[in-house]
Formats: C-alpha cells, sequence, structure tokens
C-alpha cells in the first residue's frame, strides 16, 4: 500500500507514519509510507506521477494550507484516498469541498485512525478493479479474483477453483506471489498450499474450512486462531 503523509511537524509525521505502519500491519498489509514536509514536495511527487492509494494531509500548513492544497492536486493523475489530519477541529467543515474520506483529529490519531483503516480497506474492497492480469513465461492470464473460491498449490502449479462459473484452471505461478496480488481482495492463507476466499467460508474448524460449496481445505494447525480473527475482521 502506498502511502503519502503531509505534514510540516516532523515529530508528529514521523510518531504518525509508525502508527500507520503498525495499524495496517494488523491486517497484513505491507506498506511503503513516504512524508513530506511542504505543499511543494507533495505537489512534486504528484507531478512525477509517484504511486500513492492513501493520502494522509495536515491542514494547518505555512506554505499552502491542506484544504486549497487539495483542490490543487486533483488536477493530477493520481486520485489517492483523501484523509485530513489535523488540530484545527473547527475546519472539518470547510474540508466537505474537496470530498475527503475522513477527518481525523491530531489530539485522537491514536484512538481514531484503526477505525479509518478498516473504513479504508472496506471501500477499497468495494471498489477493487474486477480483474488483475498476471505475467508468467510464456503467457498472460487474466484472473477474476471476487469469483475465485480458493486457490491450491501442488508442484509449483497453481490450481485456481472458480465459484462463478465453476471451472478450475491452472497456471505456472507462486503462491506467495498470488497471494500479495490477492490480499486486497479478502484471500486468507490458511495453509501453506492453499487462499481460501472469505466470501465463500461456511465454518472454519480445528482441522479443517468448509467452503459453502462443500468442499473441505486443510488449516494449519496453529494458525486456526489467527485465521478465525482475520476472517472476523473481514466480516465487519
Amino acid at each position: 500500500m502506498h502511502i503519502f503523509i503531509c505534514d510540516d511537524d516532523r515529530i508528529f509525521a514521523d510518531k504518525f507514519a509508525e502508527l500507520v505502519k503498525e495499524e495496517f500491519h494488523k491486517h497484513q498489509i505491507d506498506t511503503d509510507i513516504h512524508i513530506f514536509l511542504s505543499s511543494s514536495t507533495l505537489t512534486d511527487a504528484f507531478q512525477e506521477e509517484q504511486p500513492c492509494d492513501i493520502l494522509f494531509l495536515d491542514i494547518d500548513m505555512p506554505e499552502t494550507n491542506g484544504i486549497d492544497l487539495a483542490v490543487s492536486l486533483k488536477a493530477y493523475e493520481i486520485k489517492p484516498y483523501l484523509i485530513f489530519v489535523s488540530t484545527v477541529e473547527s475546519l472539518v467543515y470547510q474540508t466537505f469541498k474537496v470530498n475527503p474520506f475522513w477527518f481525523i483529529r491530531k489530539r485522537f490519531c491514536e484512538s481514531e485512525l484503526p477505525e479509518v483503516v478498516t473504513a479504508l480497506l472496506a471501500d477499497m474492497r468495494i471498489h477493487l478493479q474486477e480483474t488483475i492480469t498476471l505475467n508468467c513465461v510464456h503467457s498472460i492470464y487474466t484472473l477474476h479474483p471476487l469469483s475465485i473460491c480458493y486457490v491450491e498449490c501442488q508442484n509449483k502449479i497453481l490450481h485456481i477453483h472458480y465459484a462463478n462459473p465453476v471451472q478450475n484452471i491452472s497456471i505456472p505461478y507462486t503462491l506467495s506471489s498470488l497471494e500479495k496480488e490477492l490480499l486486497p481482495y479478502g484471500f486468507l492463507r490458511v495453509h501453506k498450499g492453499f487462499l481460501v476466499n472469505y466470501r465463500y467460508i461456511f465454518t472454519i474448524n480445528r482441522q479443517d474450512i468448509q467452503l459453502d460449496n462443500g468442499d473441505h481445505i486443510p488449516v494449519s494447525k496453529h494458525r486456526v486462531q489467527e485465521i478465525r480473527q482475520k476472517y472476523g475482521r473481514l466480516l465487519c
């Protein structure tokens, strides 16, 4: 997840970056965080089209205030989720004109951030692309993640089981690489050889997971509790 933090307060920015990293880590999501201490350096990053999925933006900054900056950034191709982070709580209504995803109060950032991240990930799942493309050695494959029931790895070949329509395809790809691609779509690594789409889980038992279609998928015994917790978060 590519994340920008723009705040002229270096001490707060560094602390907040650690909080953001930790919160996304709870959801098993790696982050690439860049801190910008001025509106001009952030604008340069947008001009260079550096990847950005989420922008945490301060409002009260010396060069250009965050609201005006957000207006100017709309001219660029990059369209990240915008979240204002500010001590000036009275400005929350003025931010509506740039349609931010959220407003975090700096003095409550530790308590408010978890809710924001959960809401972000839920919204991202709703707006995910319908397909992903995998470049293999000799072929290019287009997958429809939301229709995939589970993925099984056997002898370095991935067997992808679709739920709708019911079909199976096999591709030469690593499970760990596909796991990174499917993580935002709600896939769980329930076993060293299996990825499961949480949408098709019927029940999680001690030794296996039963899917809606009746299939049983093995589950690592030492990870059952962790898998149940992740599954519970995805249902929220």
